[in-house]
C-alpha cells in the first residue's frame, strides 16, 4: 500500500521553494494553484509541487483573459520549449493581483527588449 500524502496549499509549496518570504513581490491565487513573482522570477505552484519556475525575461507572452460565463484565465507562455505553457484559472478575489502581475511582467519585458520606457 502506498502512503497518501495530504495536499498542501500552493502558497506553502512556494514558500518552501523560495525560503525567503521577502523574495515574493506579487502573488495571485488561482483555483488550486498560486502564481508568485519576485523581481526577476515567475513561479507557479499547485498543491504538491512547483510547476513553473523561470526568469521573467524568458516569458514570451502573458495574457489575462476575461470571458462571460467562464473563469478568468491567466496564460504564461515561455520563450523556449524548456518550460511548458501554463494556464491558470484566477479566482475573482485575485483579479486585482492578476492585473498587477501582468502589468509588472509587461514592464519588465519592455525594459528587457527596449520596446518601451521603464517608468
Amino acid at each position: 500500500m502506498t502512503e497518501q500524502r495530504e495536499p498542501t496549499h500552493p502558497q506553502r509549496v512556494i514558500a518552501d521553494h523560495v525560503q525567503d518570504a521577502g523574495f515574493i513581490q506579487i502573488t495571485v491565487r488561482a483555483d488550486g494553484e498560486q502564481l508568485a513573482i519576485s523581481q526577476d522570477r515567475l513561479i507557479i505552484a499547485n498543491e504538491s509541487r512547483i510547476v513553473l519556475d523561470m526568469p521573467v525575461r524568458q516569458i514570451r507572452r502573458i495574457q489575462l483573459d476575461f470571458e462571460q460565463g467562464r473563469p478568468a484565465a491567466l496564460a504564461v507562455v515561455p520563450a523556449t520549449l524548456r518550460h511548458d505553457p501554463q494556464l491558470i484559472n484566477v479566482l475573482p478575489a485575485a483579479f486585482d493581483d492578476a492585473l498587477r502581475a501582468v502589468g509588472y511582467i509587461g514592464h519588465r519585458l519592455a525594459e528587457e527588449t527596449g520596446t518601451g520606457p521603464a517608468g
